[in-house]
């Protein structure tokens, strides 16, 4: 039911139709397609002999080849279960103390943010297959294009390190090295961005992007995962902000569409933060 991923990138371009940009290189895009179901594919294989773990409906894929990466399925429970907290909190909707009307604006979408957090937690099928999660450890995954991996996992000049990567239209998650070298939980109440300003025109402090929250593998995987389950997400192409008080100055449709929003929301429920400027933005 699933190709094995030998590396993010030389997959995309060798073995599916159609392209797609990011950070400023063009890939071949690799949207679900039919050779996926054959009963011989190197995934298949795998869930056969056991060699991939399930979490819940997701699928973990060569996450325990190393040591720092064996914990994920741990990871990824204890993550399901931070859901939970934002899952109670949304029952608020805008009278929450953790930050949803700074990064959703108003309850015109509170249903649909709930939805989405629940097919997170769930593992929700996409494109009616499991989610698939998968560790890149070393371009050796790519042997016949090496290069591929390090397009995606390895500094470049001029283009931000990704630490992960989800396509909805596959229902895969890919996570490089780098995801590992971040904390797994914003540390409380201690990540919560400062506030500014006099009254009437606070905002974050100048240097609180809110990185200290996002910057954990849970904000990464909540952005990531928000990018795969959200159906209104255009992807990191599309002017998408990560910053608290770029979020923060989003309309509320474009608050929606934007993956941080929702991964600055997530970790402020789970950090614990009660402080978060007024609003000055609700409406498109």
């Amino acid at each position: 039911m699933y190709l094995r991923i030998l590396c993010l990138f030389f997959i995309i371009a060798s073995c599916f139709g159609g392209s797609q940009s990011y950070n400023g290189l063009e890939f071949e895009d690799s949207p679900v397609n039919s050779s996926l179901d054959s009963a011989s594919s190197p995934i298949n294989r795998s869930l056969e002999s056991g060699e991939v773990i399930p979490v819940n409906n997701y699928i973990i894929f060569n996450c325990e080849n190393l040591a720092r990466s064996a914990g994920f399925p741990e990871l990824l429970t204890q993550v399901r279960q931070a859901i939970q907290l934002v899952l109670q909190d949304l029952q608020y909707g805008v009278a929450s103390r953790h930050g949803y009307r700074a990064f959703f604006k108003s309850n015109a979408h509170l249903l649909f943010v709930q939805e989405v957090f629940q097919n997170i937690t769930a593992g929700r099928d996409l494109q009616g297959r499991r989610p698939v999660i998968q560790c890149l450890n070393t371009a050796e995954q790519a042997p016949t294009k090496p290069s591929a991996y390090s397009m995606m996992c390895e500094p470049r000049e001029g283009h931000e390190l990704v630490r992960a990567r989800g396509w909805q239209s596959q229902g895969l998650l890919a996570l490089c090295p780098d995801f590992w070298m971040h904390p797994a939980f914003p540390n409380g109440t201690d990540d919560c961005p400062l506030i500014a300003g006099r009254r009437g025109f606070q905002r974050f402090a100048k240097d609180e992007d809110g990185s200290a929250l996002t910057d954990t593998q849970f904000g990464i995987l909540i952005r990531e995962l928000v990018q795969m389950y959200n159906p209104l997400d255009e992807g990191p192409e599309e002017g998408s902000v990560n910053g608290a008080n770029e979020c923060l100055e989003l309309s509320r449709e474009q608050s929606i569409q934007n993956a941080g929003n929702w991964a600055l929301y997530a970790a402020s429920v789970k950090a614990g933060c009660t402080r978060f400027p007024p609003i000055t933005r609700r409406g498109t």
